[in-house]
């Protein structure tokens, strides 16, 4: 269960991959002849339809792909340069010059144009990356994460506070999913035990989790990022579900309820029978003074656990706040027949008793509740209210006198 406990790739959409080659096209269509298209290396990119640079292995020019919609060729000299426009129809680049139109679509790793006049195909290289164009690295909204944009999608490059413990890497920064992990990006994190990964990651550094000799990765199964961990022989788990009912905790118990809330329902959907989830719900609801919605956690909770005792006691301190007293004194003595000696769950059935105005009944609570615990006021406070409520005035102001004795009391 998962609690807390390179080197980039060129990862580029489908849209890059074709802008590069109707370049690659088009330079050709002008220096050799038709079927020229040349051997091109990725050598860095940034953004969705930012700046991407690519060589010519061949002829040793670099393309550069502007975030105005332009692209311009130069030589290693600078001393040259060429300029187009292009433009994206139904998922293709086209690219118009000298009246001749190219449409240029991926297939798998290969690029390819649909030009009748200029044909042949390019692999394109994933390895090897050099960055001749600096990629601009960017701070997320909450001042966490430092990411780039790439074809689309965010990689994460790495952290403004180092990471420790347990962690949940966001589905997306600033409104854009996140798609890879970089190089280094959590290198010598020792403090870092555990990753939980989304499945939208399609890419990660090889030397992503270098050194961190603590860590545990959780990924869902079948997922690019469960067999990163395998073959990089990093200890992984698929049961996501704890990762975040363990931040979900983490929230709860700094008053954060509304983001434990998220958590824990991303938890019963990762794992919608484990009735520890819909507890922590309920509680979430309870804090947020949802008290319906909490009853309904709560119920499901007994209803896949039927012996789980904070659940009845949870759901019938609801059911007393809702002034359903009946409810509430059902789920207390379920409670105390799990736990006999619980004194707090007897005072509390006691009190619900005496709002019913069943004072036998709720004195015989107070007084087994003070046998299992006599050092603590309330009890024997609430003890003087229900002998004051059956007319013994001298029993009430004994027990009164107690509770002050205690601390408590008037």
């Amino acid at each position: 269960m998962f609690v807390e406990k390179e080197k980039i790739k060129g990862k580029v959409t489908r849209i890059i991959f074709v802008l590069i080659l109707l370049m690659s096209i088009c330079l050709a269509a002008n220096a050799q002849s038709a079927g020229y298209i040349g051997s091109w290396r990725l050598m860095a990119f940034q953004g969705k339809n930012a700046s991407v640079a690519a060589k010519d292995l061949g002829m040793s020019r670099v393309l550069v792909f502007g975030e105005d919609g332009k692209l311009q060729w130069l030589d290693d000299n600078n001393d040259d340069s060429y300029e187009l426009e292009w433009t994206m129809q139904d998922g293709a680049a086209v690219f118009e010059e000298n009246g001749q139109v190219f449409t240029c679509v991926l297939d798998g790793d290969t690029l390819k144009t649909t030009n009748p006049n200029y044909y042949g195909t390019m692999v394109f290289e994933r390895e090897s990356v050099v960055a001749s164009v600096k990629m601009e690295e960017r701070t997320d909204a909450s001042g966490q994460w430092k990411y780039v944009l790439e074809g689309g999608g965010v990689t994460i490059t790495g952290w403004v506070e180092e990471p420790s413990g347990g962690i949940i890497l966001p589905g997306e920064l600033d409104g854009v999913p996140v798609t890879g992990i970089g190089a280094k990006a959590f290198y010598d994190c020792m403090r870092l035990t555990g990753v939980t990964i989304p499945d939208s990651v399609t890419d990660i550094g090889s030397d992503a989790f270098d050194k961190c000799e603590n860590l545990i990765l959780g990924v869902k199964q079948g997922s690019y990022a469960e067999e990163y961990a395998v073959k990089n022989k990093i200890p992984y788990t698929n049961d996501l579900d704890c990762a975040y009912c363990a931040r979900g905790i983490e929230y709860f118990d700094e008053g954060q309820y509304e983001e434990a809330f998220a958590d824990f329902t991303k938890a019963i959907e990762l794992s919608p029978n484990d009735a520890m989830h819909y507890y922590n719900r309920g509680s979430a609801y309870d804090s947020l003074e949802k008290y319906g919605e909490a009853i309904l956690d709560y119920s499901k909770a007994i209803e896949l656990k039927p012996d789980y005792e904070l659940a009845f006691v949870s759901r019938g301190l609801m059911y007393f706040l809702e002034e359903q007293y009946e409810k509430s004194v059902a789920d207390y003595t379920k409670a105390i027949q799990l736990n006999p000696t619980e004194a707090t769950y007897v005072y509390v059935r006691g009190a619900a008793r005496f709002c019913q105005q069943k004072y036998e009944e709720a004195l015989m609570d107070f007084t087994r509740a003070i046998e299992l615990n006599p050092g603590t006021a309330l009890y024997y406070e609430y003890r003087g209210d229900v002998y004051k409520a059956l007319g013994n005035e001298a029993a009430a102001a004994a027990d009164w006198q107690k509770a002050k004795e205690l601390g408590g009391g008037e």
